[in-house]
């Protein structure tokens, strides 16, 4: 199995927020939004390629009305899709509240502050075993406000129906065993 950081092509559409002090600026960390959540308006900043994943410049996830209509059934359980007003599109929030403790210590590059504490992965390791097999995007804990991950399930369903708009950087792929790893480094 291969994780990806959710990413946009740079050619896609990127959109802007109007209402700064609204629900959709604050941290989205796997929290349920949908009993305070009211549709804001959201305006078309720079239109470059057709998208089906348009951007935002604070980094949620945005899916138009087609790419709802096929994910939905995949992704409802662990997600919450919020509705968007633009003057031309049907546009959407995915809010992921698939929140995972996964991230495997051990074998992961970590850096820390000063104090010793935990500032960041340098290098994440992922541990399997604690990713349910019909998972499609999920958050970790330590980076929930920044970071949604996707995996093999959801690469194949948007590839499937030929959406736009999203890069599949691998961060982790579970064939990279340990073996491998030391091997790369001794040859690095």
């Amino acid at each position: 199995m291969k994780l990806y950081e959710l990413r946009h092509k740079d050619s896609c559409m990127e959109l802007q927020i109007l209402d700064w002090d609204h629900e959709l600026a604050s941290r989205f960390s796997g929290d349920i939004k949908g009993g305070i959540w009211t549709p804001t308006t959201v305006k078309t900043l720079y239109k470059k390629r057709h998208s089906d994943f348009p951007s935002l410049i604070i980094g949620k996830p945005i899916i138009n009305g087609n790419v709802k209509t096929v994910l939905e059934s995949y992704i409802s359980k662990k997600v919450e899709i919020l509705p968007l007003k633009h003057d031309e599109l049907e546009l959407y929030v995915i809010n992921v509240t698939n929140v995972l403790d996964c991230v495997d210590w051990n074998r992961s590059d970590i850096r820390r502050k000063r104090d010793g504490s935990w500032a960041g992965f340098d290098n994440i390791v992922f541990d399997f075993s604690k990713i349910p097999a019909d998972t499609y995007m999920f958050k970790i804990k330590e980076t929930a406000t920044v970071e949604v991950f996707v995996t093999d399930l959801f690469k194949q369903v948007v590839e499937e129906h030929k959406f736009k708009g999203l890069n599949f950087n691998v961060v982790y792929d579970s064939e990279f065993t340990q073996e491998k790893e030391d091997e790369q480094q001794r040859l690095y």
